[in-house]
């Protein structure tokens, strides 16, 4: 759902209407204007919400993108009582830390229709990608270091958690 793409919108509803009864999903980063994330979110039974980082100048680094309308989807997201399941991509040093993920459980903590929460270990294959394109691959973390998915913060929250 890219800001710059709003006729996405309009064929995901399309789709989505010609698709029922099927039991429908969308997996979203959630950056997207309000109005065109509740339509999105409307149109189907579930949502996995990604989650990238909770610290707005660091999820501003490694994504490029503003971590406000982000958080502003999901506390709609919440309010809605749609279910949904947060998913975190762990990237070493950059967001596993037990700090970061407390972030990331306060965030998802209170009354919702969140059933769960997975992490998402970083993918050593990724790399593999930027060959393909010819490129080099260069992430501004050490992909080899172990991750710290300590399921910890979401569990002392009451927030069902599992590492994929």
């Amino acid at each position: 759902m890219a800001r710059s793409c709003p006729s996405q919108i309009d064929f995901l509803e399309e789709l989505a209407s010609r698709l029922r009864p099927i039991h429908l999903a969308v997996e979203t980063s959630g950056f997207a204007p309000p109005e065109v994330y509740q339509r999105a979110v409307r149109s189907v039974d579930w949502v996995y919400q990604d989650l990238k980082h909770p610290d707005p100048h660091a999820h501003q680094r490694y994504t490029g993108a503003a971590l406000a309308p982000i958080l502003e989807n999901l506390a709609w997201l919440k309010a809605s009582g749609r279910p949904f399941v947060a998913r975190i991509p762990l990237i070493p040093g950059v967001n596993d830390a037990p700090a970061t993920l407390a972030q990331f459980a306060a965030l998802l903590q209170g009354k919702s229709g969140l059933e769960g929460v997975e992490l998402l270990p970083c993918n050593p294959m990724a790399g593999a990608k930027y060959s393909l394109l010819g490129l080099p691959y260069e992430p501004p973390f050490d992909p080899n270091r172990p991750l710290a998915s300590d399921l910890a913060a979401f569990t002392s929250r009451g927030l069902p958690c599992r590492v994929l």
